[in-house]
């Protein structure tokens, strides 16, 4: 089967630029066997973004930008495409390969079915690498966001078309904006999310909406979805948070717009 992809031709019309020029050296991504089914958004997280920033002597957007794309290219975890803080589009690599951008779905928890059922609400695993527990309050008050987002679905394996492994899923990055801004993310990434959800549901031929195009909180609530505060485990999608990404809103635009 052959899966087509974005090429340097579609991408020339990208709101603020694009570039393909990456090695894609050391990288364990693999082809699909199926066209992607969907896309799923990440934060590389503000630690890491704060890094890069840290060691330019050229703090332009445009330079933080190009140094966060070249630190991501040849990582064993890496999306499709990342989106700068300017809103440039950095192709990492074809949308024909499934990158690494999200594992099987709680592939360390110790029960290895924990989205079976609706019992997936009674773990977590937050953002501080401390692992897999039972969080020990109420399902519904931890998870009330994903719940909320969802009505009459019990587990994401019957939210998502790819179930359990997101990565059947083209993966978006959006770098963080560390230079003290209120807001993680910038207006032209916003743009360009959605310029590149329209070319991608249309090469691909997948629908726009919600259970297709989402962010890796939402498909991995448990490992994205909850933060420890003194000893306590809030429920929060963190990965991308919607306050600084509006992914519903943008998903409602476009979809007027196709009517």
């Amino acid at each position: 089967m052959t899966i087509p992809t974005l090429t340097s031709a579609h991408l020339a019309s990208a709101p603020y630029g694009h570039s393909t020029q990456f090695s894609r050296a050391g990288v364990v991504n693999s082809p699909r066997s199926k066209a992607p089914m969907g896309i799923v958004f990440h934060t590389p997280g503000s630690t890491w973004a704060k890094g890069i920033w840290d060691k330019l002597a050229d703090k332009s957007a445009a330079n933080f930008d190009e140094k966060a794309a070249a630190a991501f290219d040849g990582r064993e975890y890496q999306p499709n495409y990342l989106i700068g803080t300017t809103g440039k589009i950095f192709q990492l690599d074809v949308d024909s390969n499934r990158t690494q951008h999200a594992g099987k779905l709680a592939n360390n928890a110790p029960n290895k079915d924990i989205y079976a059922t609706r019992e997936w609400a009674k773990w977590a695993s937050p953002s501080d690498g401390s692992g897999f527990r039972l969080h020990g309050r109420s399902p519904e008050t931890v998870y009330d966001w994903w719940f909320a987002a969802f009505p009459g679905h019990n587990t994401p394996l019957t939210v998502f078309p790819w179930k359990d492994l997101p990565n059947s899923a083209i993966g978006v990055d959006l770098v963080p904006v560390v230079d003290g801004s209120p807001s993680q993310n910038t207006k032209q990434q916003h743009e360009a999310a959605a310029w590149l959800i329209k070319e991608l549901a249309a090469l691909h031929k997948f629908p726009i909406g919600k259970t297709t195009v989402t962010t890796h909180s939402m498909c991995s609530p448990v490992e994205r979805g909850t933060v420890s505060s003194k000893g306590s485990i809030i429920g929060t999608p963190w990965d991308l948070p919607p306050k600084h990404f509006p992914l519903n809103d943008i998903i409602q635009s476009l979809s007027v717009a196709r009517v």
